[in-house]
């Protein structure tokens, strides 16, 4: 005979009332989807949500629907569930948000002939932080993958990271192309476009953990698009992730400038990336604007 779970009793206070745990059943990889792997200061994490979560109740269809979710909100909420999960005091530095599209392959789906359009505008945000102080030897950042309800991914270490494997190419981002999370990051182009600080600099900037994101980014997207429309004579393109990054001026621009560095600490660039459509044809664009809405760079790969 199959012997019963235990069930344990853990009197913390005489006077208190009993914690009862109840012993779980583990997930299986199956019954999970993964999102996205990222580098943590403990090793390379993959993220994941039970299928039970998804659809998640809260959709955004991108274009003419306002974004459900504050983002300062969000990284609030962000930075508390590092503290309570990786019971870290540390104080953390937003680098940037990512807002990703989850794609939905037929073969995923968790009942087979299921209909992927239950699935449609399912959304992810992606909140990088840096670990302050800063090590010089390491360039430690913790991340959380939530959905737009607001419930977070799970998190599990796959491999420790070393030192030589930190700052290499495999630790910014390892994803599951099949899904396509975070899988076109276009890191160069956008890095390009960060050195790029046009001058005289946006007046308009943001501190993720007390303002309100300072533009409508249902709005912008739209903008955006139509840009892209005229540039390139596109036909038709879909919102596939939009990165906001930071993007404070460099030591040569504040010394060129006459700035002073305190009151320079919150400039973004916020680029939306597109996908051709349909999704077989595999060409990527993108557009790169500053927070007061003045587009500075764009390209397509």
């Amino acid at each position: 005979m199959r012997k019963k779970p235990t069930v344990k009793i853990l009197s913390l206070v005489p006077t208190m009332l009993a914690l009862t745990i109840i012993p779980c059943p583990a997930i299986r990889a199956a019954d999970q989807l993964f999102l996205v792997a990222l580098p943590d200061p403990q090793g390379l994490c993959t993220f994941s949500v039970p299928w039970v979560k998804l659809p998640s109740r809260v959709r955004w269809e991108g274009e003419g629907q306002a974004f459900p979710v504050k983002l300062e909100a969000a990284v609030n909420e962000a930075k508390s569930f590092i503290a309570v999960e990786d019971h870290l005091t540390n104080e953390l530095r937003l680098v940037d948000l990512r807002i990703h599209r989850i794609a939905f392959p037929r073969w995923k789906l968790p009942h087979p002939g299921g209909d992927p359009s239950a699935y449609s505008n399912q959304w992810i945000i992606v909140c990088s932080f840096m670990m302050l102080p800063v090590n010089p030897r390491f360039r430690y950042e913790k991340h959380t993958v939530m959905l737009l309800d607001g419930s977070f991914a799970s998190k599990r270490i796959s491999r420790p990271l070393t030192a030589e494997n930190t700052m290499s190419d495999e630790a910014h981002l390892d994803v599951n192309d099949s899904l396509n999370p975070l899988a076109q990051s276009p890191s160069n182009n956008l890095s390009d476009a960060q050195g790029e600080l046009p001058t005289p600099l946006s007046q308009v900037q943001w501190e993720p953990s007390l303002q309100p994101f300072p533009l409508d980014l249902s709005a912008e997207s739209q903008r955006a698009m139509h840009h892209l429309f005229k540039k390139y004579d596109v036909a038709s393109l879909s919102l596939t992730e939009i990165i906001v990054a930071r993007n404070d001026p460099t030591e040569q621009v504040i010394n060129s400038l006459n700035l002073t560095r305190a009151l320079h600490r919150g400039h973004w660039l916020v680029t939306f990336h597109y996908d051709m459509m349909p999704p077989s044809i595999a060409q990527h664009y993108y557009v790169s604007m500053r927070l007061d809405g003045t587009i500075i760079t764009t390209w397509t790969d």
